[in-house]
């Protein structure tokens, strides 16, 4: 079967950034590259790869390198200033809401700015944390995507990591374009807002709408009106973090992501409504893609949904052209979309985990319900009016239940390894609670949508809807909460190195697309496996890690395979936020000892 050409083309443009992020090589390669290629592609088809690879490669140079002179990153350096610019918005800004604290998160692309040192600059990019007084949070300018803005406030480099396995800052910004934080405190000089996108404020407020119609006739627990407004808008900021830790734990926070679920269902409903009016298919496209691009831009502009987006997109507009679309080709075009206009979507994990699990999807689903057919379909040598329709029925439901139980288990494969590097954790009853979430949170988002547009016409209506949503979501919140207190259904493990994850991947396509080598493949895999357990057992006989946390004391002290010890855990606030991750990161789940060597907040808070 002839490979789809976008595939291998967007492999060797994600092969080009990640070799310009570990080579750091400069603009000279990538443009040798990009002529080579451009001058094999004139001969031969195979010099397509070449140029995507220097194109992937020069793509990323661009973005990591800054060479205008009045960029920020030439101009303040790693010294930290008091710093005024201007600029504009460039993605959702995002509640960080504490008891004492009123923050706002988003990036700005900088037009001018300044300093008291008298140095001045015309570009680059800053991200600006906004702490706002909450008894005068309400009295701020709103802001959305797009706004232009004069702030001012202290400007310095990221804060670095100090502790080993924990969430990088600094990484985790500068692998985005971010080399600098604007700091603004209550006592600053307020935020001014210069100016908006027309449009975009229209779709912001709609968006509100959306969410009053949402909640409209719900009166419930918190956490059911986070999962609400998380599935259905993207607004996870009102999930509690139990509620986040439950569907993390069994494997089922995809969910709670705006992706392709989301677009398909309301592309659906939008077509079928569309249909009954007897709308040709190509105005339909005309029709439907513009609605799913303010959906996508309302809810933040999530890399799932900008996939999903340019997925439905590329089907749909083959409507249009009288084509048939191809799933897997149709993936590599929207992550060849996404990441030349941002190339370090790439180190994003979302990003990672979105297209990963559909593309597991794609190729796993299919083999898996060809060897599951025979067990569920009739015999089919014997005539059709020799079977009853009993039979016929069963082998419906079953059909639908194997379609499910093939997906989950495609899920699953797909995001387990980076489910292991990111969040630590092996969830095997992850399979068996996406075969009962996946479908619950289908019939929610179509009520939740169903119960939208209902609340445009008659409002009692759409509170109908949303009781139902109710029930289906306080169904959803109970499974994940039972799941995630069962015994074995997930185990926190050692993080395993970025190698070891992408050797594993490796090796199952191997033995996806070449069957011969599979017995061999399988093998080859448990060989390293135990070879990696003996050899960690042997040369790590005894661990200490000191952390640091402040005036306090924190020491794990640990042998592979053998005893954990724990010596003090920090404050309360530091036990919570870095003690407790970093044992989870190092795939302790149960302490043999804990020891307290003093009595005060500072050492035992944590514990």
């Amino acid at each position: 079967m002839k490979c789809p050409p976008f595939i291998p083309f967007t492999l060797a443009f994600i092969a080009g950034i990640l070799a310009d992020d570990f080579s750091r090589a400069g603009v000279l390669w990538p443009a040798a590259l990009v002529v080579a290629g451009l001058v094999w592609s004139a001969l031969r088809s195979e010099g397509m790869l070449l140029l995507a690879l220097g194109f992937g490669m020069l793509i990323g140079h661009v973005h990591r390198v800054p060479y205008s002179a009045g960029d920020v990153r030439n101009v303040i350096g790693g010294r930290p200033a008091y710093f005024e610019c201007e600029g504009r918005i460039t993605g959702d800004p995002t509640p960080r809401i504490k008891t004492n604290e009123d923050r706002l998160d988003f990036p700005v692309r900088l037009e001018s700015f300044s300093d008291f040192g008298a140095r001045r600059g015309t570009g680059g990019k800053i991200w600006v944390e906004w702490r706002r007084d909450p008894k005068r949070a309400r009295e701020a300018p709103r802001l959305f995507w797009g706004d232009r803005v004069r702030l001012s406030g202290y400007l310095e480099r990221p804060a670095a990591a100090t502790n080993p396995h924990l969430f990088d800052y600094r990484g985790y910004l500068e692998t985005r374009g971010f080399h600098h934080v604007l700091r603004i405190d209550p006592d600053d000089a307020p935020l001014q807002k210069l100016g908006e996108v027309p449009g975009l404020p229209a779709i912001f407020r709609a968006r509100d709408r959306l969410e009053q119609a949402v909640l409209r006739g719900v009166s419930g627990p918190p956490e059911v009106e986070g999962l609400l407004l998380g599935m259905i808008l993207g607004e996870r900021t009102e999930m509690p973090s139990e509620v986040n830790d439950n569907f993390r734990k069994t494997g089922t926070l995809h969910v709670v992501a705006i992706s392709g679920l989301h677009i398909t269902l309301i592309a659906f409903l939008i077509t079928l409504f569309l249909r009954m009016l007897r709308i040709n298919k190509s105005v339909i496209t005309l029709i439907v893609i513009p609605l799913l691009l303010g959906y996508v831009v309302m809810t933040g502009f999530r890399p799932s949904a900008v996939r999903a987006l340019v997925m439905c997109a590329v089907f749909m507009g083959s409507w249009l052209l009288y084509r048939p679309a191809h799933m897997m080709n149709s993936l590599a075009v929207a992550a060849f979309a996404i990441l030349a206009v941002s190339p370090c979507q790439i180190f994003d994990p979302g990003f990672q985990l979105s297209f990963l699990v559909v593309a597991a999807i794609v190729v796993i689903t299919p083999a898996v319900r060809r060897k599951i057919e025979p067990w569920i379909e009739p015999d089919p040598y014997l005539p059709p009016e020799f079977i009853s329709e009993a039979r016929r029925r069963l082998g419906s439901v079953l059909g639908r239940v194997a379609d499910l139980a093939s997906v989950s288990l495609a899920a699953w494969a797909g995001s387990a390894g980076l489910i292991l590097y990111y969040f630590h954790l092996f969830s095997p009853v992850s399979f068996f609670c996406n075969l009962i979430v996946v479908p619950l949170s289908g019939l929610s988002l179509a009520l939740g949508f169903t119960a939208m547009i209902a609340d445009f016409f008659w409002p009692p209506l759409a509170s109908i809807f949303n009781q139902t949503q109710w029930l289906v979501t306080r169904l959803m919140l109970g499974v994940t909460d039972e799941a995630a207190g069962w015994l074995w259904g997930y185990v926190y493990v050692v993080q395993p190195a970025a190698w070891v994850v992408a050797a594993g991947y490796a090796v199952a396509c191997l033995a996806l697309f070449w069957k011969r080598s599979r017995r061999w493949v399988a093998a080859g895999a448990s060989l390293c496996a135990a070879a990696f357990a003996v050899w960690g057992y042997a040369a790590r006989p005894v661990e200490v890690t000191v952390l640091d946390v402040g005036k306090g004391q924190c020491v794990l002290i640990e042998r592979f395979g053998g005893p954990k010890i724990l010596i003090d855990a920090g404050s309360e606030s530091q036990g919570r936020s870095l003690v407790k991750p970093f044992l989870r990161a190092r795939g302790v789940n149960r302490l043999d000892l804990a020891v307290a060597t003093h009595g005060d907040a500072t050492h035992v808070g944590g514990l």
